[in-house]
Protein backbone atom coordinates (compact mmCIF):
# COMPACT_ATOMS: atom_id res chain seq x y z
CA UNK A 1 0.00 0.00 0.00
CA UNK A 2 1.11 3.54 -0.77
CA UNK A 3 -0.34 6.94 0.03
CA UNK A 4 -1.22 9.26 -2.86
CA UNK A 5 -2.06 12.85 -1.90
CA UNK A 6 -2.90 11.62 1.60
CA UNK A 7 -5.21 8.82 0.42
CA UNK A 8 -4.21 5.16 0.96
CA UNK A 9 -3.98 3.26 -2.33
CA UNK A 10 -3.24 -0.35 -3.23
CA UNK A 11 -1.64 -1.15 -6.57
CA UNK A 12 -1.83 -4.67 -7.97
CA UNK A 13 -1.15 -6.63 -11.12
CA UNK A 14 2.49 -5.70 -11.80
CA UNK A 15 5.84 -6.72 -10.34
CA UNK A 16 6.98 -3.08 -10.06
CA UNK A 17 5.31 0.32 -10.16
CA UNK A 18 6.24 3.82 -11.17
CA UNK A 19 4.85 7.17 -10.06
CA UNK A 20 2.79 7.34 -13.26
CA UNK A 21 0.96 4.11 -12.34
CA UNK A 22 -0.27 5.64 -9.10
CA UNK A 23 -1.22 8.95 -10.71
CA UNK A 24 -3.18 7.12 -13.43
CA UNK A 25 -5.07 5.06 -10.85
CA UNK A 26 -5.77 8.11 -8.69
CA UNK A 27 -7.65 9.92 -11.42
CA UNK A 28 -5.40 13.01 -11.22
CA UNK A 29 -5.81 14.68 -14.63
CA UNK A 30 -2.64 16.44 -15.76
CA UNK A 31 -4.46 17.55 -18.91
CA UNK A 32 -6.51 20.06 -16.91
CA UNK A 33 -3.90 22.43 -15.47
CA UNK A 34 -4.75 24.18 -12.22
CA UNK A 35 -1.44 25.98 -11.93
CA UNK A 36 1.82 26.56 -13.79
CA UNK A 37 3.89 23.58 -12.66
CA UNK A 38 3.41 20.09 -11.31
CA UNK A 39 5.00 19.32 -7.96
CA UNK A 40 5.77 15.61 -7.63
CA UNK A 41 7.33 14.04 -4.56
CA UNK A 42 7.99 10.59 -3.17
CA UNK A 43 8.54 10.67 0.58
CA UNK A 44 8.95 14.47 0.34
CA UNK A 45 11.79 14.19 -2.21
CA UNK A 46 11.42 15.56 -5.76
CA UNK A 47 10.19 12.89 -8.16
CA UNK A 48 9.36 12.22 -11.81
CA UNK A 49 6.63 10.16 -13.42
CA UNK A 50 9.15 7.40 -14.28
CA UNK A 51 10.45 6.97 -10.71
CA UNK A 52 9.93 3.56 -9.13
CA UNK A 53 7.73 3.40 -6.05
CA UNK A 54 7.49 0.78 -3.34
CA UNK A 55 5.17 -0.33 -0.59
CA UNK A 56 4.91 2.31 2.13
CA UNK A 57 5.86 5.27 -0.07
CA UNK A 58 4.02 8.57 0.25
CA UNK A 59 3.42 10.29 -3.09
CA UNK A 60 2.25 13.86 -3.63
CA UNK A 61 1.15 15.40 -6.92
CA UNK A 62 -0.10 18.98 -6.97
CA UNK A 63 -0.28 21.98 -9.25
CA UNK A 64 1.71 25.01 -8.08
CA UNK A 65 1.94 28.60 -9.25
CA UNK A 66 5.75 28.73 -9.05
Amino acid sequence: MITFNGVPMTLSGKSEYRFVDASDQSGFDINKPQGNNLLMTINKMNAAFIDLIKDGDSLELHWTEK
